[in-house]
């Protein structure tokens, strides 16, 4: 059958090296595909603007916008787009600020791809 269209992702955190190593997992899924891979908040919020992610996948700490003000604002200016928080602990009192602000979910930052994009997959389904 005809494939279906890729859930487009944006992929932000502040570690290069952790950055490289998600885009790279997520490109193996083929109902995924990254469109943009950014280092801090404020460039995330200027690239979602132009590339209309489905998804982004956000760290929640992060140098100029956090992961919690980040969501809110996407949330806000692109009610389509949704958010999965990247996170160390699971009950990280921030992550609970982050559903708050919006975010659908969350996983760790330790998952395996699986874990990683059935969050993705689960978030854009709404």
């Amino acid at each position: 059958g005809y494939a279906m269209s890729r859930i487009k992702v944006l992929v932000v955190e502040d570690d290069a090296k952790l950055r490289r190593t998600l885009v790279q997992l997520l490109m193996l899924e083929s109902d995924l595909t990254v469109i943009g891979e950014v280092g801090n908040g404020e460039r995330a919020l200027a690239e979602a603007a132009i590339l209309g992610p489905d998804v982004v996948l956000t760290d929640i700490e992060m140098p100029l916008l956090d992961g919690i003000e980040l969501t809110r604002e996407i949330r806000r200016r692109m009610p389509n787009t949704q958010v999965v928080i990247l996170t160390k602990f699971g009950d990280d009192e921030r992550v609970f600020a982050a559903l708050k602000a919006g975010a659908l979910g969350y996983v760790l930052k330790d998952s395996g791809l699986d874990e990683l994009s059935r969050a993705i997959r689960s978030a854009h389904i709404g």
